[in-house]
């Protein structure tokens, strides 16, 4: 036989990055804070029509109650759409999704830094207990190490209130919402 035939079908390849979300939230007292992963994009191959359409792969990880970095490898003909081949040296991203813990830290309230709000104008105020409270504050370190009292900016709503005794929560102000 001096001939040979053959059929082939050619494809169209495209570039395409990935759309890499997270789902649910980490351990209470914990923060996803960023996400890295290689490679940023790889090369897929299909019909024309069928990859046309196609800008992304969005891959969704998990960080239910997660309390550390989590790395996961996410192989990825499982991520492709069906009628998609993968047409790269790379079969697997490699997703890393870095959690940090939050850091507790204790806030007296000294007592005259808490603004009295709306109290009627034939009214004082007299303090029943006379320690300062005491509150928690949570956030990543850099944000709540340098917070004192002042930056809380407390303070007592007390709008209709009539004379007597009362149990008021102290509000806060604070203009930086880094924490909890």
């Amino acid at each position: 036989v001096d001939t040979v035939y053959v059929s082939i079908k050619l494809l169209t390849t495209k570039q395409v990055a990935f759309n890499i979300t997270t789902f649910c939230e980490p351990y209470y007292g914990y923060q996803y804070m960023n996400m890295e992963y290689e490679p940023k994009k790889i090369t897929i191959a299909g019909e024309a029509d069928v990859i046309s359409s196609i800008y992304t792969i969005p891959i969704t990880i998990d960080i239910t109650n997660a309390m550390d970095t989590k790395e996961e490898e996410i192989d990825l003909m499982e991520e492709l759409p069906d009628n998609v081949l993968l047409n790269d040296e790379n079969s697997t991203v490699t997703v890393r999704v870095i959690i940090e813990k939050l850091q507790i830290k204790e806030i007296a309230i000294p007592l005259n830094l808490v603004e009295e709000k709306d109290l009627a104008e034939n009214l004082d105020l007299e303090y029943s207990q006379t320690e300062e409270p005491i509150i928690k504050i949570m956030g990543l370190e850099d944000n709540v190490k340098n917070i004192t009292a002042k930056d809380l900016k407390p303070y007592l709503d007390l709008a209709g209130k009539k004379a007597g005794t009362h149990t008021i929560p102290i509000g806060f102000a604070m203009e930086n919402q880094d924490f909890t």
